[in-house]
């Protein structure tokens, strides 16, 4: 096993990294892309440092330490390639969208539920048991919980 490691030199490593690009072109999950320069780290390491300190036991150290450190930190910055921050952070989310808009009451509400339109459609309404509409009133949206909206008197 010695023999083997005793002879690990720079085109190995490239070699290891080239092999591990061509993964991840073929995976595309970035976090061989992470290691891939882990491996490049390794070999400029080895290109660099005194042939004291390129035994194959210190190359395999530096590309350990390298993959932890890269893989960490790319991970990082892969999560946020991968789901940026919306700037319409309401968009398709219908129930959303709706809160702090006004509704009309079309039914009297009984044990704190009742109807209420909005827009063109009627929702299933709710409010606290104390607070009483009449039909016709206006009613702010303040929450959606399912397919009932809350609402409170305006």
């Amino acid at each position: 096993m010695d023999v083997v490691f005793s002879e690990l030199t720079v085109w190995h490593w490239v070699g290891l990294a080239l092999i591990l690009l061509a993964f991840e072109m073929m995976l595309g999950t970035f976090d061989l892309l992470w290691i891939a320069i882990a491996a490049a780290t390794a070999a400029v390491y080895s290109l660099i440092a005194p042939d004291s300190m390129a035994l194959w036991q210190y190359q395999v150290g530096v590309f350990t330490v390298a993959s932890v450190i890269f893989l960490a930190l790319g991970r990082r910055i892969s999560m946020k390639l991968r789901n940026p921050p919306s700037t319409h952070p309401e968009l398709n989310e219908r129930n959303t969208s709706m809160v702090g808009k006004t509704a009309i009451v079309m039914s009297v509400f009984q044990g704190g539920f009742g109807r209420v339109k909005i827009n063109d459609s009627e929702w299933r309404a709710q409010t606290d048991a104390t607070t009483e509409f009449a039909i016709g009133d206006t009613v702010e949206i303040t929450g959606v919980e399912g397919a009932t909206v809350k609402v409170k008197s305006v």
